[in-house]
C-alpha cells in the first residue's frame, strides 16, 4: 500500500505519520498504483482528502519479511512490472555523471556494481543518486554488504537493474539470509577484493598505460601471434568498435558483432 502527500497535505499529515507505527485511515479512497512505481501486482495506493481521518493505533508490529532473489536469477526478459530484492556485497559505486536524454532532459546517475553467491559477475544499478548513506558510500574502506528493494531490468544501458520511486537501499540487513551471505563475503574475501580491484582499474585506467593498435601490436612482432596480441591487449588500454551485423538471432534481434580494435 503506498500514499503521497502534496503541498499542503504534508503540513497537515507529515509530522503524524512515522515509520514503523500503524494507523487508522478512514475516507481515503484506494487507486491503483502507476505500474512504473509498483512493487508487485494489484497494488493499490492511498489518495489523501481534505475529509481523510488518520489516527494512531497502538499495536504489535510484525515487520515485513524481505525474500531476495539470487542475481543469476534476474531474467533479461524480465516484465516490465517485475521488481527484485537482492542483497548484495557493494565492488564499486561511481561518482554521479548527468546524462542527457534523447528529448534533451539531464538526469544525474550513479553505477553501483554488486556481487553475489549466484553470480560469477556482477551486476551493475543505476539511478541510485538520491541515496547519501555515508555506510554505502564506505565501500571503498570496508566491506558493505546491503539489500536492494524495488529494483526493476533496464536494458537502456545494457542489462542492468535500475531504481525507481519505490526503491529502497538497507545498509544493514538482518536475518538467517544475511548471516549465510555475511559467511560467504568472508570465505572468498580475497578473491572478491581481487574483483574490486580488477573494477578500479578498469574504472579509473592508470595513466601510464599506452594504447595501442593492432597494426602496432603485429609490427612489433613481424607476423600475426594471437598469443602475443592476446597478451598485449590483456595489459594495455584498447576502444572496441561494435557494429551491427546482418544477422538476426532466434529473438528475431538484429546482433551486433566486433568491427575493430584500437
Amino acid at each position: 500500500m503506498k500514499g503521497t502527500l502534496f503541498e499542503n497535505q504534508i503540513k497537515e499529515y507529515g509530522d503524524i505519520f512515522q515509520k514503523d507505527n500503524v494507523y487508522q485511515i478512514s475516507n481515503a479512497p484506494l487507486e491503483p498504483v502507476n505500474p512504473k512505481y509498483k512493487d508487485r501486482d494489484g497494488e493499490c495506493s492511498i489518495r489523501f482528502g481534505g475529509r481523510t481521518m488518520v489516527q494512531p493505533v497502538t499495536t504489535e508490529i510484525v515487520p515485513n519479511k524481505v525474500h531476495y532473489v539470487p542475481l543469476a536469477s534476474v531474467s533479461y526478459e524480465s516484465d516490465p512490472d517485475d521488481r527484485y530484492d537482492i542483497l548484495g556485497l557493494v565492488l564499486f559505486i561511481s561518482d554521479i555523471i548527468t546524462i542527457t536524454t534523447e528529448h534533451g532532459i539531464e538526469h544525474p546517475v550513479r553505477d553501483i556494481s554488486v556481487i553475489d553467491h549466484s553470480a560469477n559477475d556482477c551486476l551493475y544499478m543505476d539511478d541510485l543518486t538520491k541515496n547519501k548513506d555515508s555506510k554505502l558510500l564506505s565501500w571503498k574502506t570496508e566491506p558493505v554488504i546491503a539489500g536492494f528493494l524495488g529494483l526493476r531490468v533496464a536494458t537502456n544501458r545494457g542489462f542492468t537493474l535500475s531504481s525507481n520511486l519505490s526503491t529502497s537501499i538497507d545498509t544493514n540487513p538482518t536475518g538467517e539470509e544475511f548471516i549465510v551471505f555475511q559467511d560467504w563475503v568472508m570465505a572468498n574475501q580475497t578473491e572478491l577484493e581481487s574483483k574490486i580491484i580488477q573494477l578500479l582499474n578498469t574504472k579509473n585506467p592508470t595513466a601510464e598505460k599506452s594504447i595501442l593498435t593492432i597494426e602496432q601490436v603485429i609490427n612489433r612482432k613481424g607476423t600475426l601471434d594471437f598469443g602475443s596480441i592476446a597478451r598485449v591487449l590483456s595489459s594495455n588500454d584498447f576502444y572496441v568498435a561494435v557494429g551491427p551485423s546482418y544477422i538476426l538471432t532466434k529473438k528475431q534481434v538484429l546482433s551486433w558483432v566486433l568491427k575493430d580494435v584500437s
